[in-house]
């Protein structure tokens, strides 16, 4: 497989759609790795899997389906529907620019030799193998601020106190993972108030400036 690009970033950044997005407009195949995960673990969908194996099993799976997707190798599994983001966040993509991953179609795999669109799960890059294999790699990360990944996900709604601070957790989160993918992206691209067409558009604006040919 070789990637036309990689996309990470964290729940709420539309990374699944803005893949999609882009793979239609480049006439490209588009890979997201959660959902072939999910379906290599047995199941229809990525949150169910998440909570049903747990997120250490399905980091561990993710870890290998992203290996054998970057030495080439066939991953089996495709679907029509996406639930994106493992790690268990509602969708409310109502107006929100661009839509969470959990409305995203999932797995749209094409010739090995052919370039692909590969989203990466939010945590994916956690594993220091995957961010090993990634280094070199067109991988482009996207951001968004709480405030606009908070309607995207449901945190605007009110919630119970034993719950927790759901916001407050998805900026620990956003920012553990920002420092990783930091480390290995070679470009940042901004979601807020942006929609999936502009995102991917940015996106091959950002891979042309660095390599131009």
């Amino acid at each position: 497989m070789t990637p036309f690009v990689l996309l990470v970033g964290p729940p709420g950044a539309g990374t699944s759609t803005v893949a999609r997005e882009l793979a239609a407009a480049r006439g490209l195949a588009v890979v997201d790795t959660e959902r072939v995960t999910a379906e290599q673990l047995g199941h229809t969908d990525v949150a169910t899997a998440f909570v049903v194996r747990g997120e250490d099993a399905f980091r561990a799976a993710e870890t290998q389906v992203v290996l054998a997707l970057l030495g080439g190798r066939a991953v089996p599994g495709d679907g029509d529907g996406g639930d994106g983001d493992g790690d268990g966040e509602s969708a409310v993509p109502e107006g929100s620019g661009v839509a969470p991953e959990e409305s995203d179609a999932a797995v749209t795999a094409g010739p090995d030799s052919s370039p692909v669109v590969v989203a990466l799960g939010s945590g994916a890059l956690t594993a220091p193998e995957v961010r090993d294999a990634v280094v070199g790699l067109p991988l482009v990360q996207l951001t968004v601020s709480l405030a606009h990944a908070a309607p995207r996900l449901g945190l605007s709604t009110a919630r119970p106190v034993f719950l927790g601070n759901p916001r407050a957790q998805w900026a620990r989160l956003a920012q553990e993972r920002r420092a990783l993918y930091d480390t290995v992206a070679v470009a940042a691209v901004d979601t807020d108030d942006r929609t999936p067409a502009q995102v991917a558009a940015d996106v091959v604006r950002v891979l042309e400036e660095r390599d131009p040919r």
